[in-house]
């Protein structure tokens, strides 16, 4: 049974504190600029995927896993350019 005062955070606020939490770290310095962009975009991708509406805690292991595997399917835009020819 579920406490009564349990916070129900969506996936998208948990991504937006995230996010959060990374870009402070880059401004401190603990964190490289280009680590937190990097993060950032990742967890936005994830929160995409997922359902930004979502609650998170409502997120089975079954759920993860597609996310995962569609993540790892989606280009993640760090490559530009002309694609290499096909052989």
């Amino acid at each position: 049974m579920r406490p009564r005062d349990v916070e129900r955070v969506t996936v998208a606020q948990a991504v937006d504190r995230y996010a959060e939490m990374v870009r402070a770290k880059s401004l401190t310095g603990a964190l490289a600029p280009g680590s937190a962009e990097v993060y950032v975009r990742d967890v936005h991708t994830f929160a995409e995927l997922a359902g930004p509406d979502r609650v998170l805690d409502d997120l089975t292991g079954e759920d993860i896993d597609q996310v995962l595997l569609a993540f790892a399917r989606k280009p993640d835009g760090r490559r530009r350019g002309p694609p290499l020819p096909r052989r």
